[in-house]
C-alpha cells in the first residue's frame, strides 16, 4: 500500500529545511497538517521488549492507525529502512517498511504490515502443486544488516531470497504480495521482531561492543534532551 501523500507531507512539514528564512512550524488552530504525527522512542538492545513474542491485532482502529503513521515518520527521522512494533515499545503485530526511503521524501513508498504472515515463496514451485514444500525449494541468501535498535551493528543474515506475505492495511483489509531480494530480507528482518528474533547473534561480539557504547551515548544524549533548560537569572547591577 502506498501511504505516500499524508504521511510525507506531514514530515516535510515538521522537518524545517532552512530555520533561517522559514519559520519553525508549529501546530494551531490554522494547522494545515493532516495530523499530528509523534516521534516515538526507539528502544535499543539489550531493553527486555526486543525479546517478546507480539499480539495479534484484533482489529485496524483509529489508535492502531494513528501508531502505524508515527511508526513511519520515526523510522523516517531515524533513517532506517523498517521499524517494528517492539521497537516502539509496543508489542503488537506489526512492523513498517519502505526500502526506498533515503531521506527524500520524493522517493519515499512506505508500506504498512498489520498482522502479518510471512512464508517462503516462488511462483515455480507454486506452480508444481499445493503439495511442494516451500521452505526447501526457495532460494535462500546470505547479506549484511543492520538495525536501528543495534546502532552501529551489522551481521550477516540468511534469508529466503522470495517470499509470500498475508497482512491486514490501514483499512482492515486482507492483502497478499510477493517480495523478492531487498524488500523480502528487509520484510524478513521486520517479522522476526515481532517474534523476539533479533540479529544480535550475528553480529560479530567486536561490532557489539560498539553496540553497547552507542547505546550509552544515544541513552545518555536521550536523558539530557529530557531535562528542562535552566531558566536565566537576570542580575541586577547595583
Amino acid at each position: 500500500m502506498n501511504f505516500r501523500n499524508p504521511i510525507v507531507s506531514d514530515y516535510l512539514i515538521h522537518q524545517g529545511k532552512d530555520t533561517e528564512t522559514e519559520p519553525e512550524h508549529t501546530h494551531d488552530a490554522d494547522c494545515g497538517c493532516e495530523e499530528k504525527l509523534e516521534l516515538l522512542t526507539i528502544h535499543y538492545f539489550p531493553d527486555e521488549v526486543l525479546k517478546k513474542k507480539c499480539e495479534t491485532i484484533p482489529e485496524v482502529t483509529p489508535e492502531v492507525i494513528k501508531l502505524a503513521k508515527d511508526m513511519v515518520y520515526t523510522m523516517m527521522i531515524a533513517g532506517g529502512v523498517g521499524l517494528a512494533g517492539p521497537q516502539v515499545g509496543k508489542l503488537l503485530r506489526i512492523f513498517v517498511v519502505d526500502i526506498s526511503w533515503n531521506g527524500k521524501a520524493e522517493n519515499a513508498d512506505p508500506q504498512i504490515f498489520i498482522n502479518p504472515v510471512v512464508e517462503p515463496y516462488t511462483e515455480e514451485a507454486d506452480a508444481l502443486g499445493p503439495e511442494v514444500d516451500h521452505t526447501k525449494t526457495t532460494p535462500r541468501i546470505t547479506s549484511t544488516e543492520g538495525c536501528l535498535s543495534f546502532p552501529g551493528g551489522r551481521g550477516k543474515v540468511e534469508r529466503y531470497s522470495s517470499i509470500r506475505v498475508s497482512y491486514l492495511d490501514l483499512e482492515g483489509n486482507s492483502n497478499t504480495v510477493v517480495a523478492t531480494d531487498y524488500l523480502a530480507r528487509a520484510i524478513q528482518h521486520e517479522n522476526d521482531h515481532l517474534d523476539g528474533i533479533t540479529i544480535q547473534s550475528s553480529i560479530p561480539s567486536f561490532d557489539m561492543r560498539n553496540v553497547r557504547e552507542n547505546v550509552k551515548i544515544l541513552l545518555r544524549k536521550r536523558i539530557r534532551e529530557l531535562k528542562p533548560t535552566p531558566k536565566k537569572t537576570k542580575t541586577h547591577r547595583r
